[in-house]
């Protein structure tokens, strides 16, 4: 389950007052560049979004792009309550929260772990059918790994949120004492959907719609499952969740198989015993 911050005032509480500062001060938001765009008709549910503008970002836009900003879907615990906590036993949160998309480092350290603060604060302390994942800085493996001892020991973090793209393939070297630190905590690494590492999103470059994006990343997902595993198995032993991986690949299919296809039924292939020499 996804849940995200209504705006980056709601971490106000959590951020260092020199943050806090910063954000009403400047044109400075924090992360904007979301991996499900808030606006999207196709990236969330109708009826998911809670009413409202978002205030002083996330607002799905960039600052003075003239658009309106949005509460994104997955911001209120108890909308989530209604439409998908009912009947739930247990439900374990995998936040999008870009953080790897900030590139001054000060500012991704502070806002991970304010978002985690949060989590703690805002959705763990106040049902307890729910569990999270831990956001971490993944453009900086030193400062992710010190994020996930520092909190790693709550009861309420189960996982890691991993963004499937990254700066380079998550089993690089670069990237051991991240796995060493989920290890031992004994969490999951969860690969999601996304990542803002300021590469292109496909081998052939930029795509001019969100949609070529989501289907692009079958490849990349096929990539982390093919060759991940190899630097990854220089590590200790960690389970590994892939999310959103099923939707990706059904978007692949709905974008490579036309609709009148789908329709038409499965050829017939006949038996044919060969002749000599055929």
């Amino acid at each position: 389950m996804h849940n995200e911050v209504p705006s980056t005032k709601a971490l106000f509480p959590y951020l260092p007052p020199y943050w806090v500062e910063h954000v009403q001060n400047t044109m400075f938001k924090g992360p904007t560049e979301f991996y499900y765009p808030p606006g999207s008709p196709i990236a969330a549910v109708p009826g998911s979004r809670p009413t409202g503008q978002a205030g002083d970002g996330p607002t799905g836009a960039r600052p003075g792009a003239g658009q309106p900003s949005v509460i994104p879907a997955g911001a209120d615990l108890d909308l989530l309550r209604s439409q998908v906590l009912v009947d739930v036993e247990l439900a374990i949160m995998c936040s999008p929260y870009p953080v790897d998309s900030l590139h001054n480092p000060d500012a991704a350290i502070a806002f991970a772990r304010a978002f985690n603060e949060w989590q703690i604060a805002e959705w763990l302390d106040k049902d307890s059918r729910l569990r999270a994942s831990i956001v971490v800085p993944i453009q900086l493996p030193e400062e992710a790994r010190k994020e996930i001892d520092r909190v790693g020991n709550h009861p309420g973090f189960v996982q890691v949120a991993l963004p499937v793209r990254t700066d380079r393939p998550l089993g690089s070297r670069l990237y051991h004492p991240v796995w060493e630190a989920i290890a031992r905590h004994n969490l999951v690494a969860g690969i999601q959907f996304g990542g803002v590492p300021g590469n292109p999103p496909t081998p052939s470059g930029w795509p001019s719609y969100f949609y070529e994006e989501y289907v692009g990343a079958a490849l990349t997902f096929f990539g982390f499952m093919h060759g991940e595993a190899i630097g990854i198995g220089q590590t200790p032993v960690v389970a590994v969740s892939y999310l959103a991986v099923a939707v990706v690949f059904v978007a692949c299919a709905k974008f490579l198989v036309p609709e009148e296809a789908e329709a038409q039924p499965a050829p017939v292939v006949l038996e044919h015993e060969a002749a000599p020499g055929e």
